[in-house]
């Protein structure tokens, strides 16, 4: 399911978070600092399928698009789901349909997906929204060498079809 989150406020609560975040506040960027363009109001292109990655995803590219931009102005960003407590996604063009695949694979939330950042509903993970290019991730990065204490938050800028990592804390797992 793809979803619009507001996380303006999310955001500017981290500077009046927990300790484990206390000293990366100074730099935790601001979303109204990276604002796009959302005026796109046509109907959206059809993927451009022209990587062995987007052909294994197809379906879910290609439905996901379908419902327009939700991301960045112009873009959709899809999601799907990779194991239990996981998801992957990419970012697709709806003015060109060129498919954008992050630089991150399957992202495991490691005990759920509860957001340690107040402001953040639950399942709010990824975080984004139309009007802004900074797209929220938390979780652990799939793969054999993946540790659950390595679990972070990564605010990424999407700026020119790239993506720039501009900041990154720990998060903690939650007190059980």
């Amino acid at each position: 399911m793809i979803r619009i989150v507001p996380f303006a406020y999310g955001l500017v609560m981290l500077f009046a978070m927990t300790p484990a975040f206390a000293q990366n506040s100074a730099v935790v960027p601001d979303p109204m600092q990276y604002l796009a363009n959302s005026d796109f109001h046509s109907r959206p292109a059809r993927p451009i399928l022209d990587t062995k990655f987007a052909r294994l995803f197809r379906t879910k590219i290609l439905a996901g698009a379908k419902n327009g931009p939700n991301f960045a102005g112009h873009y959709t960003l899809v999601t799907w789901g990779c194991g239990m407590d996981s998801y992957m996604f990419v970012i697709v063009d709806a003015v060109n349909g060129k498919v954008h695949i992050p630089p991150v694979g399957c992202i495991t939330l490691v005990e759920g997906n509860d957001v340690p950042i107040p402001g953040f509903p639950k399942r709010a993970n990824p975080g984004f929204r139309l009007d802004s290019k900074l797209l929220l991730t938390i979780g652990v990065e799939d793969s054999d060498h993946a540790d659950p204490n390595q679990r972070a938050v990564i605010i990424y800028l999407f700026d020119k079809n790239k993506f720039k990592e501009l900041y990154r804390a720990p998060a903690p797992l939650p007190d059980e």
